[in-house]
């Protein structure tokens, strides 16, 4: 495997780790939002363990890159032993086992999970989303940063990957349910939203101050250029969303047009959802900073 595809290799796994989270996350919104969209439970499980399976996958070709000895070294005991007491191993044991926890609960108990008050749910998930997020924080340029810092990233990675994660399971229920709950549900999905796009706008202005002009990486032509690429998808989003609330939602509400026009642009916006992962994870595998 040459040097340029097994760079390509990780971005790919690392994006697949990435979509695990934010299914996981989008799952954990919609618990406030309107569980009977969650019914897919197998879906939701496997994305999980595809996440899980993605982010040891990553691991395991960091051990191969390391040993400079290809495919063979990626089971090299010694490396595997050392990278293993590093940060890529703990965040190898956080995301990864965090994401098979919430694989195994929301598959063997998911009537209780649909059926039970918000709280209860909320309670049994919450250890997956706390040690997943926190992982966020093992290994990088953000690793050795303030708690603050690492604070501000795991509010931007909670808000954004929530976000992302909760447009498949908002478009099904577009999809598929009444005209009437679809209302209801897109109200309140906006009332969230602003907050999702206050806070991430607030952690990601924040971080970009801190990674490109406090630490001054202005000069970091190539991140540079992905980061804007980044920043142009979030922006499409945000265009998205506000048509979804100020458009689409009123002119569904007064009969104008079919939910299924609805459906479509929150499809549209997942798909550009995924590209933000996907530049993210060009960022953090590249042409990170420090890489």
């Amino acid at each position: 495997m040459t040097l340029d595809m097994w760079t390509l290799t990780s971005t790919l796994f690392k994006f697949g780790s990435y979509i695990g989270v934010s299914v996981a996350l989008g799952t954990l919104l919609f618990v406030f939002l309107y569980r009977p969209a969650l019914k897919r439970h197998k879906f939701i499980s496997l994305m999980s363990l595809i996440g899980a399976a993605s982010t040891a996958s990553y691991f395991l070709l960091q051990v191969g890159a390391f040993s400079q000895s290809g495919l063979l070294g990626m089971f090299d005991v010694d490396i595997v032993k050392l990278l293993y007491t590093t940060g890529n191993g703990d965040l190898l044991i956080f995301r990864a086992l965090g994401l098979v926890y919430f694989a195994v609960v929301w598959s063997a108990l998911n009537k209780i999970l649909l059926g039970s008050h918000w709280s209860v749910t909320t309670l049994l998930l919450m250890p997956a989303i706390v040690v997943v997020l926190w992982s966020f924080t093992t290994v990088g340029h953000i690793s050795n940063l303030a708690w603050y810092w690492q604070g501000t990233l795991i509010l931007h990675i909670f808000v954004a990957l929530a976000w992302i994660g909760s447009l498949q399971p908002l478009y099904k229920l577009v999809q598929d349910v009444a005209s009437k709950q679809v209302n209801q549900t897109l109200e309140q999905y906006s009332k969230i939203g602003i907050g999702i796009v206050a806070l991430l706008l607030i952690a990601g202005l924040s971080l970009t101050y801190k990674l490109i002009i406090l630490d001054n990486n202005q000069d970091s032509t190539e991140y540079l250029i992905a980061l804007a690429s980044k920043v142009i998808l979030v922006v499409t989003m945000f265009g998205l969303a506000a048509y979804h609330k100020f458009h689409l939602a009123e002119k569904l509400k007064k009969g104008e047009i079919n939910k299924n026009k609805v459906a479509r642009s929150i499809k549209r916006e997942n798909i550009i959802g995924y590209g933000v992962l996907l530049i993210t994870a060009i960022l953090t595998t590249v042409v990170g900073i420090n890489h």
